[in-house]
């Protein structure tokens, strides 16, 4: 029977809304500033020029980002006026959602007591990072919350509710079009619809479904640009994520930057190409790197594995030497946690949160990493490190 009392209660609402309503009136209070990224400049071309458009490289993109955060972006916009601080409640609701389907993670699948579920709720609501990038005009909070409501519908599936399965179908299509590297949780998610015992032909339709949006984007920007392009950055992104003397990231602790390593003759070209040719352009190079430097393609791209789990030397000079101390003291307790939970305790359902995060460790060690990317699996660690270590030591100890 269930934990009836691990369902999230009028309690969790309370204590997690105040939090959120704390955390965004100390953030009016105390930040200069708001950090806009391209989402805001997007916002406000559709909302001027009615048209999806980021200026880059001295003309205009077309898919530059994708599509769902600028927009969402833009209707708060032309709601409540170009106020950041508006997407940045948004944000911060998105957070929250996101910590309240955690809980029910643990409560519906896991069976987890309560009190780890409380902490949960907290941890994810006041995580340090995840709390930076959710105070900016980003799309973070909406790449987490896609992943964390895939796992959750993924793992109803594997208790033979089949009614999500369009749900996951749905949730999974968006999740792609929103984030283009969760397509790589497409093997999974097929083989896991396979042995639910589902209809082998629902795998295909899942598949259909999966990819109708991103295809429909597709079409939009073929319309631009009389080119199959789905996003025109990901040349750069694999091209930056080549570059040795950075170890695979956008950036070095002197500030330097990918700009840095191309010779004004090659900015040059790329300005004269359109955005779809521009990506092919770093691709190329990209492809051109690896083939004439194997060897230390490989040993890069493992590199960049460690610098996703553990920590990385190119850390900003913005970072104090203890916060680089403690980041890099904190990621290893969290691997030595992990390896724990599986040492202690297996199940199909932890396999599957584990095929995610390392699915998306390995795709994503393919570009260029970056600190920022590991959190976007942060809730999934702490999901399948709660299901047992905490809950033995409670069993154990009687700790409540």
């Amino acid at each position: 029977m269930a934990h009836r009392d691990n369902v999230i209660s009028k309690t969790h609402i309370i204590v997690a809304l105040s939090l959120t309503l704390l955390k965004v009136i100390l953030f009016t209070l105390w930040s200069s500033n708001i950090e806009l990224f391209e989402a805001h400049d997007i916002a406000i071309n559709l909302l001027e020029r009615k048209t999806f458009v980021y200026h880059v490289h001295n003309q205009d993109n077309f898919n530059y980002q994708f599509p769902i955060y600028p927009t969402i972006v833009a209707g708060l916009y032309w709601i409540f006026g170009v106020k950041p601080i508006v997407a940045i409640i948004v944000n911060q609701t998105l957070l929250l959602l996101t910590a309240f389907i955690c809980v029910k993670i643990l409560s519906n699948v896991f069976k987890a007591h309560q009190f780890i579920s409380w902490g949960l709720l907290i941890l994810v609501l006041l995580h340090p990072a995840l709390n930076q990038y959710t105070n900016m005009v980003h799309p973070f909070s909406l790449d987490i919350l896609f992943l964390v409501s895939v796992a959750y519908c993924s793992l109803r599936l594997y208790q033979k509710r089949r009614n999500d399965k369009l749900i996951l179908s749905l949730v999974f299509a968006f999740s792609i079009l929103n984030r283009a590297s969760m397509i790589v949780l497409i093997f999974p998610l097929v083989y896991l619809i396979m042995k639910a015992s589902i209809k082998p032909r629902f795998a295909i339709i899942f598949i259909l479904i999966a990819i109708l949006p991103s295809s429909i984007w597709i079409l939009r920007n073929y319309q631009h640009y009389k080119e199959i392009s789905f996003n025109s950055t990901m040349g750069q992104n694999l091209w930056i994520g080549n570059l040795p003397t950075t170890e695979g990231t956008a950036t070095m602790g002197d500030k330097l930057n990918y700009y840095n390593f191309l010779p004004k003759q090659d900015w040059e070209t790329i300005l004269t190409l359109s955005p779809p040719k521009q990506s092919k352009y770093f691709i190329d190079k990209w492809w051109n790197s690896v083939l004439t430097h194997p060897k230390n393609a490989v040993v890069l791209y493992f590199k960049k594995i460690n610098n996703f789990w553990l920590f990385r030397d190119h850390y900003s000079t913005s970072f104090s030497k203890w916060f680089i101390f403690l980041y890099k003291l904190y990621a290893l307790l969290i691997l030595f946690a992990l390896i724990l939970s599986f040492t202690i305790h297996r199940s199909k359902e932890k396999w599957l949160l584990l095929s995610f995060v390392i699915l998306i460790s390995l795709f994503q060690a393919f570009f260029y990493v970056e600190t920022r990317h590991r959190m976007l699996i942060e809730p999934l660690l702490y999901l399948i490190i709660a299901q047992t270590p905490l809950e033995k030591l409670n069993t154990r100890f009687k700790l409540v």
